[in-house]
């Protein structure tokens, strides 16, 4: 099982950023909800890490 975080900034002018959790397992994806991305973000080290949240 792999958990894939996606962040993104919906506005440009603004720091804020979403996070959203997808769990792959099985060659399938989910959406897991009520999950708290940004924590798990910040407490485990990324496979990958791609930062492109320029303005």
């Amino acid at each position: 099982d792999k958990i894939i975080i996606l962040a993104y900034k919906p506005l440009s002018n603004d720091d804020e950023v979403h996070y959203y959790a997808y769990d792959f397992s099985d060659k399938r994806v989910s959406y897991k909800q009520d999950f708290d991305s940004r924590r798990y973000y910040q407490q485990h080290d990324a496979d990958y890490h791609e930062e492109n949240m320029t303005n």
